[in-house]
C-alpha cells in the first residue's frame, strides 16, 4: 500500500478506478475490462450524462419516484428468498449509543416485513477470524475502528418485504 492507496482508505470518499493496493486500478463503473493474449482491454459500455433540465416540480417529482420505483422493481426480481437490511445502530452505535431498536420495528411494521432481529455481541464483532472473513471478503485492509465487521452483521434484516 502506497500514500494515494492510504488517502484511498481514509478519506470516506471513494475515487472512481483508484484502488488500496499499490500498483493496481479499479475497474471503472460502467466499464468491461478484458484480458487475454492480445493484451488488456477496457471498453466503456455505459457512461452517466448531464443534460439541462428544463420541467418544473409538478412533472419532475412522479418522473422521479416512477424511475425509482421501477429501478427498485427490477432489482427485487429473484429466483431465491430476498432480503434487505434495516440498519438499527450497531454501525452508528460505536460511535453514538442510540436507543433505536423501537425505531426499526416500527419502520419493519410500517413496510409489512417479515422481520428478525440480529444481535451480536462484542466477543462476535472482535473474533480475529471473523474480523480476517470480513477482510478477505472486502478485499480491503481493515478501515476505522470495527466498521467493516459491524457492517458486515447489521442487527436487523428485513425478510422478504412485500413491495
Amino acid at each position: 500500500m502506497d500514500a494515494d492507496g492510504l488517502r484511498e482508505l481514509f478519506a470516506m470518499a471513494k475515487t472512481p478506478g483508484h484502488a488500496t493496493w499499490a500498483g493496481m486500478r479499479e475497474v471503472v463503473p460502467g466499464t468491461v475490462v478484458t484480458l487475454d493474449r492480445s493484451g488488456l482491454r477496457e471498453r466503456v459500455y455505459w457512461k452517466l450524462e448531464t443534460r439541462p433540465h428544463s420541467g418544473g416540480r409538478d412533472e419532475t417529482v412522479p418522473h422521479v419516484r416512477e424511475l425509482l420505483n421501477d429501478i427498485v422493481r427490477r432489482q427485487l426480481v429473484a429466483d431465491v428468498p430476498r432480503c434487505v437490511l434495516l440498519s438499527g445502530g450497531l454501525d452508528s452505535d460505536e460511535f453514538r449509543p442510540t436507543p433505536d431498536a423501537p425505531f426499526v420495528r416500527d419502520v419493519a411494521q410500517h413496510v409489512g416485513s417479515d422481520h428478525a432481529d440480529i444481535v451480536r455481541d462484542v466477543a462476535t464483532l472482535a473474533d480475529p477470524a471473523a474480523r480476517r472473513t470480513v477482510i478477505a471478503a472486502r478485499d480491503l485492509p481493515a478501515g476505522l475502528g470495527d466498521m467493516d465487521t459491524l457492517l458486515s452483521v447489521q442487527r436487523h434484516a428485513v425478510v422478504d418485504a412485500s413491495w
